[in-house]
């Protein structure tokens, strides 16, 4: 099994949109018009307020191009660790990459696997029947940074393994990866994965 390599909450989707909070207010009686245009000013404030916090207010925002570089080569290189692991099937090397804490996977079978216990069951399963990989390569391979502790990894891949069996297997498909650094260093708390088919 080769390693397989969600959408971020619009942070002002509780706000009116601006055009709304700046469209000019038609209010014909004279005594409400002070109070409403003070409201209208209090959401305007608010509004303008909550963009700025949302934009600049979040520490884990990389702050520069340097960040999104250093988070890019970091996740990088653990993918890199990743896939060496897979290539000599050193199964507990594999799986220290891993959150044990909080994990998910979308199978490309069309199943979904809830726990890292469950997983590791399947995937130590599965690499037992494997003698070794003839071919394993990723391309192209991208890495999306959210935030200095986030970060999703895309690619596609090709490999060719020998069972024990003596079975030569051949599989192409494509992954997605969310790496996580809260715990400190960066471990895989999803992944999603799907095969091309042969004729593909």
């Amino acid at each position: 099994m080769a390693p397989s390599l969600m959408a971020v909450p619009n942070l002002g989707a509780h706000l009116p949109p601006l055009p709304i909070l700046m469209r000019p207010l038609e209010i014909a009686c004279g005594p409400m018009q002070g109070r409403v245009h003070a409201m209208h000013q209090a959401l305007l404030t608010a509004f303008v307020a909550a963009t700025l916090l949302a934009a600049s207010g979040c520490s884990q925002i990389p702050s520069s191009t340097t960040d999104l570089t250093q988070v890019e080569l970091q996740v990088m290189a653990r993918f890199q660790s990743l896939v060496d692991a897979a290539r000599s099937l050193d199964t507990p090397a594999y799986l220290r990459h891993f959150d044990q804490r909080k994990f998910s996977s979308l199978n490309e079978d069309g199943t979904v696997t809830s726990s890292y216990p469950n997983f590791r069951d399947a995937f130590t399963a599965g690499t037992g029947h494997i003698e070794r990989y003839e071919k394993l390569t990723f391309a192209p391979v991208k890495v999306i940074v959210i935030d200095r502790l986030t970060a999703i990894l895309i690619n596609e891949y090709e490999a060719t393994v020998t069972l024990k069996s003596g079975q030569l297997v051949h599989v192409r498909g494509a992954g997605s990866q969310v790496w996580n650094r809260a715990s400190g260093e960066w471990l895989l708390v999803s992944v999603s994965s799907s095969n091309k088919s042969s004729a593909g």
